[in-house]
């Protein structure tokens, strides 16, 4: 299926789509750097995939399918946008309109980059995680 989705979004979007294929580490962080757009169109319910959160406290227009918690974090059109799991078409439709629509993103980026820092900050996290060993030590 990755061939026929890339020979899609190729025939779309020409020479602006790009695949850089899977990254990780220090050399990930670059890319999400570098992008405007994170695309995750998964088929499968991943829970909620750190590379969606990653994206967005980087800054990235995030595009996820609407599966398990995605939609839990990502308000659609308003810190990321969502599409429906398996439907390449609604996938072209929402890029092309993302990038005929450049002057909308920035609004999207921060409020992207404010919910991952409201709701998963690690000093939170941290916070949490102490409070539930201390309550199951206790």
């Amino acid at each position: 299926m990755k061939d026929v989705f890339l020979d899609q979004m190729r025939e779309a979007l020409g020479d602006r789509f790009h695949y850089g294929g899977v990254v990780t580490s220090i050399e990930k962080w670059r890319h999400f750097a570098e992008a405007d757009i994170f695309l995750l169109p998964s088929i499968y319910g991943e829970g909620l995939p750190m590379a969606i959160l990653e994206a967005m406290a980087a800054g990235c227009v995030v595009v996820a399918s609407e599966m398990a918690s995605v939609a839990s974090v990502i308000d659609d059109g308003v810190n990321g946008y969502l599409v429906e799991p398996r439907n390449t078409e609604q996938l072209i439709t929402n890029l092309k309109s993302i990038l005929e629509h450049r002057s909308e993103w920035k609004p999207v980026q921060e409020a992207a980059v404010a919910t991952v820092r409201e709701k998963f900050a690690i000093s939170d996290y941290i916070k949490k995680l102490e409070s539930i060993y201390k309550e199951v030590a206790a």
